[in-house]
C-alpha cells in the first residue's frame, strides 16, 4: 500500500504541487493496480499461511478454500480491467459528492 500510495504521489501532482483531473484519475489508476498486483502475489507467493493464519482466526477452513482457489488468472485479469473502470467512477463520484457537501 505503501508503495502505491508514493506511486499516486508521484504521477498526481507535478514539481509545483499542482493537479489535474486527467493526473488525479492516472495516480488513482496507479495506486490501484500496485494494489491489486501486490494482492494477487501475496496470494500465490504466501498461500499456505495466508490459509494458516485465517483459519487460526477462526474462520472455517472451507470458506478459506473458496476465497484462495478465486486467486486465479482470469480472476486476475478481470481484476486488472476493472481497476481502470472502477478507478474512473470512483472519481467522478467522489467529485460530485465533494462539490456537493464539501465546496461551499
Amino acid at each position: 500500500m505503501l508503495l502505491g500510495g508514493v506511486l499516486a504521489e508521484f504521477i498526481t501532482f507535478d514539481k509545483n504541487g499542482n493537479s489535474t483531473h486527467r493526473s488525479i484519475l492516472y495516480g488513482y489508476i496507479g495506486f490501484g493496480f500496485v494494489f491489486y498486483i501486490s494482492t494477487y502475489l501475496i496470494m500465490l507467493v504466501a498461500r499456505d499461511y495466508y490459509i494458516t493464519y485465517i483459519e487460526s482466526l477462526g474462520m472455517p477452513i472451507d470458506m478459506v478454500l473458496r476465497l484462495v482457489n478465486l486467486v486465479t488468472l482470469p480472476t486476475f485479469i478481470i481484476g486488472m480491467l476493472l481497476v481502470p473502470i472502477c478507478s474512473f467512477i470512483g472519481l467522478h463520484i467522489g467529485k460530485k459528492v465533494f462539490v456537493r457537501y464539501f465546496n461551499k
